[in-house]
C-alpha cells in the first residue's frame, strides 16, 4: 500500500479524537526513528507484523511475520495537535548476495489494525483516558503489567535492517562486510 492509503486509514482510525476532543493528527514516514530510542517527550510503539516482500533482483516473493514497525508520536496540548512519525523495517532477499533492501507491502487489514492499536495506545497517553484494569491485568489487552511496547525480533537467517545496523554499532570491529554480518549471525 501507499503511503496515501496509509494516510487515508490513518484519517479514519483518528476521527473519533477528532470528533472526541477536537484534535487533529497527522502521519508521516521517518526512516530516522529507531526502536527503543523515542526523541525527548515522544511516545513510542513498536508493533510487529506480516508483510509481502519481492526481491528486485531476482523476483523472489516470500512473506515475513517479522517486520517491524515503529511508531513514535507527540501530542502538543495547547495546540491540540499531534504528529505521528512511522517507519518501517525492510528485508534482504536471502537466495541474492548482494542485493538491496526490499520495502514491505502490508496489506489494508493489517495496517488498520496497526493504525488502531497505534490510536488506542494515542488515546491512553495524550488524552488521559485510563486504562480498564483489575489487579495489573489490562482488560483492553489481555495482558499483565507494562502494555505499551510489543517488540518482536527476528529469528530467521533472513537479514533484517534492523539486526544488520545492530551488529554493525554494538560490534563494528567483527563486521566488515555483509558476508561478515551473516556469518556472525549462524554463530549466535
Amino acid at each position: 500500500m501507499s503511503f496515501q492509503d496509509w494516510e487515508i486509514t490513518f484519517e479514519e482510525r483518528t476521527e473519533e479524537l477528532v470528533e472526541d476532543y477536537g484534535d487533529s493528527w497527522r502521519l508521516k514516514f521517518d526512516d530516522n526513528i529507531e526502536p527503543d530510542n523515542p526523541a525527548q517527550d515522544w511516545f513510542q510503539y513498536i508493533r510487529g507484523a506480516f508483510a509481502r516482500f519481492k526481491c528486485s533482483a531476482c523476483n523472489r516473493t516470500w512473506g515475513s511475520g517479522r517486520v517491524l514497525v515503529v511508531f513514535e508520536f507527540h501530542y502538543q496540548r495547547g495546540a491540540k495537535r499531534g504528529t505521528v512519525k512511522a517507519r518501517h523495517f525492510r528485508q534482504e532477499c536471502k537466495t541474492c548476495e548482494e542485493t538491496e533492501m526490499e520495502e514491505p507491502q502490508f496489506d489494508s487489514e493489517n495496517i488498520g489494525v496497526m493504525l488502531e492499536k497505534l490510536v488506542e495506545k494515542i488515546r491512553i497517553r495524550c488524552t488521559r483516558k485510563k486504562q480498564a484494569t483489575a489487579n495489573g491485568f489490562d482488560l483492553s489487552t489481555g495482558l499483565r503489567g507494562r502494555t505499551s511496547l510489543l517488540t518482536v525480533r527476528p529469528v530467521r537467517k533472513v537479514s533484517a535492517e534492523r539486526r544488520i545496523k545492530t551488529v554493525m554499532l554494538s560490534e563494528p570491529s567483527r563486521v566488515t562486510s555483509r558476508v561478515d554480518i551473516h556469518k556472525y549471525y549462524t554463530l549466535l
